[in-house]
């Protein structure tokens, strides 16, 4: 079984031109200000 799942998500990964798909990344919406304060450079992804 773990060898079908690394399989899965290496073509899943493959087939995504490298990746990572979106059902399997969360993000958080709360981002602490120290974080925030400590960015030098941002962009926006679509």
């Amino acid at each position: 079984l773990p060898l079908v799942l690394f399989c899965l998500c290496a073509l899943a990964i493959t087939s995504t031109e490298a990746a990572i798909p979106k059902c399997c990344i969360r993000t958080k919406n709360h981002i602490p200000l120290q974080m925030l304060r400590k960015v030098q450079r941002w962009s926006m992804q679509s």
